[in-house]
């Protein structure tokens, strides 16, 4: 009896320790990272559906225990519930497993064994989270899953069997892509014509995708879009309207490649590698005039075109120019940015080739890719929100095309996709109240015409920017506020 009972006090205690490593505070605990890879596989699915997503764990030793957090798509999915059927894990009895979804866009959950338990050393998956998928995202997306580290009370890491070893693992984000409808079957030989000419791999057909991808035009400038979209899908991934079908264009009509019929991409091909990413390093400061945002580009394949999309309030900014300075992309290449829509800039870069010469391509590894040069408005608010397009819509993507014969659609992760730009002061806010109206128009008058006080700023008064407060300033204010 008594040792029945050191015994049940034994295993409480070290449960007890196994729980500590999932929660902060632990003083035992000891970070080991780049020990253990957490990795998230590519899901499909389908809008409007249940599915499941599925967690793996590549570990070099026991696992007694781990937890996840997770931001996803916002308007993606729903947690449901989890299961451990079907994985390493299953049959393993467990002291605490729980998944939870505490805000709208995160996932948090915990898997404890119990005490005389544990996941052997070795790659698979660890756990299935059960989710049903919003009917409304648009069909062609590709919804980002990004392993999550400041939720306080939890964090991305696993448990040796005893509880008093953890460790922070190294993750590999994925995504889920909501393929669209099946395409109609068309002959090959009639692939690319996409202004339905009757004539395929015209400079027409070519134009006409490289206004869908810069978002130039939209669905609703096809007449007919399903059978548009097949017919754009030069490559044959089941994917339209992207860089890679592009790639194929400019083979095919500056003859440097015969025309198809080509192989058949498997879909999953085109999913995001380990390291394929593009980001920008974010911008907290007083701009004057004029907003210096530097792109980065890290790829794990030979590229051959590039694209991404940012989405900005136009009424805060508007693109100016870019510099290739110190970029990363072939003298070579073609650059197609500059197309500013209501609420976004759209960039495309790919090789300008000739008949004759070798098409150059981006090596694997990581840096700059361009500057791109943003007019600062007047604005409403003291921080404008700058991010990359989140949800990958057909011909507005953040991507690049393998350099592969035939090109294939390559998706990146997106770093700092959240970064707002930040003002310390509203130009044309000359009384510093936050915000701008005729008081302000009152206080530059009273500035210039009757000695009144100085805003406190001088940018705020300088509301044309010529580096003078006066008459102009106030029309163009009173223009601004009325116009």
């Amino acid at each position: 009896m008594c040792f029945s009972g050191l015994k049940n006090c034994l295993c409480k205690v070290a449960t007890a320790a196994l729980c500590i490593v999932l929660f902060p505070g632990a003083a035992t605990g000891q970070f080991l990272s780049d020990s253990t890879l957490f990795y998230l596989s590519h899901s499909t699915a389908v809008p409007g559906m249940s599915d499941t997503i599925i967690f793996s764990i590549n570990s070099l030793y026991d696992v007694g225990g781990f937890s996840l957090i997770l931001r996803h798509e916002r308007s993606a999915l729903n947690l449901s519930g989890f299961t451990l059927d079907g994985t390493r894990c299953e049959g393993i009895p467990t002291f605490v497993s729980s998944f939870e979804q505490p805000t709208p866009d995160l996932v948090t959950g915990v898997v404890v064994f119990s005490i005389m338990h544990s996941v052997s050393p070795g790659d698979g998956p660890m756990t299935r989270l059960l989710v049903n998928t919003n009917p409304s995202i648009r069909k062609g997306s590709l919804a980002p899953l990004i392993f999550f580290d400041e939720q306080p009370g939890r964090r991305n890491e696993t448990s040796e069997p005893d509880g008093l070893h953890f460790h922070v693992p190294d993750v590999i984000q994925g995504s889920i892509f909501f393929p669209i409808d099946s395409l109609p079957v068309i002959d090959p030989w009639n692939a690319g014509d996409v202004n339905l000419s009757g004539i395929g791999w015209e400079v027409a057909d070519y134009v006409w995708t490289l206004n869908r991808i810069l978002a130039i035009t939209s669905d609703a400038d096809y007449p007919q879009n399903d059978l548009q979209s097949a017919l754009s899908d030069v490559n044959r991934d089941l994917m339209p309207w992207t860089i890679a079908d592009l790639r194929v264009f400019e083979d095919v009509i500056l003859g440097t490649a015969p025309a198809p019929p080509l192989p058949y991409i498997p879909v999953r091909s085109i999913l995001h590698l380990q390291s394929d990413s593009i980001w920008y390093t974010g911008f907290d400061g007083t701009p004057v005039d004029t907003l210096l945002i530097p792109v980065y580009f890290s790829n794990s394949l030979w590229a051959g075109a590039v694209s991404f999309r940012l989405c900005y309030p136009a009424t805060a900014l508007t693109f100016v120019s870019h510099s290739m300075e110190g970029s990363r992309i072939p003298l070579s290449w073609g650059i197609y940015p500059g197309v500013e829509t209501t609420d976004g800039f759209a960039f495309v870069a790919m090789p300008n080739l000739y008949p004759g010469t070798d098409m150059d391509s981006i090596p694997p590894g990581s840096g700059h890719l361009v500057t791109l040069k943003f007019a600062v408005l007047h604005p409403p608010e003291t921080t404008i929100p700058f991010q990359f397009e989140r949800l990958q819509t057909r011909g507005q993507v953040n991507a690049y095309a393998a350099s592969d014969e035939p090109p294939m659609w390559n998706l990146v992760s997106l770093q700092q996709i959240d970064s707002r730009v930040r003002f310390s002061f509203i130009r044309g806010d000359a009384d510093g109240s936050g915000f701008i109206d005729i008081d302000d128009v009152v206080f530059l008058i009273e500035y210039v015409f009757a000695g009144g006080p100085a805003p406190g700023i001088f940018e705020t008064g300088d509301f044309n920017n010529d580096f003078f407060i006066d008459i102009d300033d106030i029309v163009a204010l009173i223009e601004f506020i009325f116009g």
